[in-house]
């Protein structure tokens, strides 16, 4: 079909909401970060056109040198299978190209069967898997603070500490070196820096040795009312109390998502751990949330 592909404008929010109001039984995020997407200079908010109308959009993100980032693809109903969410695609790569990027990144659930036929049919390869859980912050039990975590204290990115304790953590070897930062999964192996600098919350648990446990968050303060934990790595006595900490700074957020790495080559000690938990998992606590990546010649 002939689809007029261009950067989305003020006026098509309205026409973007409604689709988006289609998508997760009317639980979509598109509401909460729209205005953002319209404005970041840093990404582009697409829009395919068909006959006048707005039918389907995406968004390309900058999201490390290099790397470009493609999220929140939606078409409404009425006109899916029509062509509109691969024309979005190979617009949004072509352009990847031009600027010079090294790769495209994005990410699928494993229910969306039509989206892993795109991906995997436009070249796009399976890079990493993750658990995807959720529930109540308030249904977490109540834990014991340890008197050896501090309180939080901001990231820097040049945290070289940090950097160390991740890249040697089970959690991004399960990863294949892919951190997440709520929906999105940031390759840590090209740009530490950049994943670190996003981070809100930073707790950390120490020894003689330098850091033995360490809890991350980008989510802080989701704008509708959620927590992410993006990593979390220690003794589950330690993991335990960094949970409690982060739960005792982060009050008012109603709920939690995680998405715990898991793969061939093994599972993150933090799935064992919230499966003890009140959170619920998709898929019985098997992967659901898969990173794509397409190489860029």
């Amino acid at each position: 079909m002939n689809f007029k592909l261009r950067s989305a404008r003020d006026e098509d929010a309205e026409r973007i909401l409604e689709i988006s109001s289609r998508i997760w039984e009317g639980e979509d995020y598109i509401p909460y970060v729209l205005e953002e997407w319209l404005r970041d200079k840093n990404s582009e908010l697409c829009v395919a056109e068909l006959e006048g109308n707005v039918i389907s959009f995406a968004r390309y993100l900058r999201l490390v040198p290099g790397y470009i980032w493609l999220e929140g693809l939606r078409t409404h109903p009425d006109f899916q299978g029509r062509g509109a969410a691969r024309a979005i695609t190979h617009y949004l790569i072509e352009k990847a190209v031009s600027e010079g990027a090294l790769r495209v990144g994005l990410s699928v659930y494993s229910g969306n069967t039509a989206s892993l036929r795109l991906a995997e049919s436009m070249g796009f390869k399976r890079r990493a898997s993750f658990v995807y859980l959720e529930g109540k912050f308030e249904d977490l039990p109540e834990l014991e603070i340890s008197q050896e975590v501090p309180l939080s204290r901001p990231l820097k990115a040049s945290d070289l500490e940090a950097c160390d304790f991740l890249f040697s953590s089970k959690f991004l070897l399960a990863a294949k070196g892919y951190l997440p930062l709520g929906w999105r999964f940031y390759p840590f192996f090209m740009n530490p820096e950049t994943a670190l600098s996003r981070m809100k919350l930073a707790l950390q648990i120490r020894d003689e040795g330098g850091i033995s446990a360490l809890l991350l968050s980008s989510e802080y303060s989701q704008p509708y009312g959620g927590f992410s934990l993006d990593f979390l790595e220690g003794s589950e006595r330690e993991m335990l109390s960094l949970l409690a900490q982060a739960k005792a700074l982060a009050k008012g957020r109603k709920t939690v998502e995680a998405f715990v790495p898991k793969s061939e080559t093994g599972e993150a000690p933090l799935l064992s751990l919230l499966k003890q938990l009140p959170l619920k998992s998709w898929s019985n606590f098997q992967e659901d949330i898969f990173v794509y990546e397409l190489i860029l010649e």
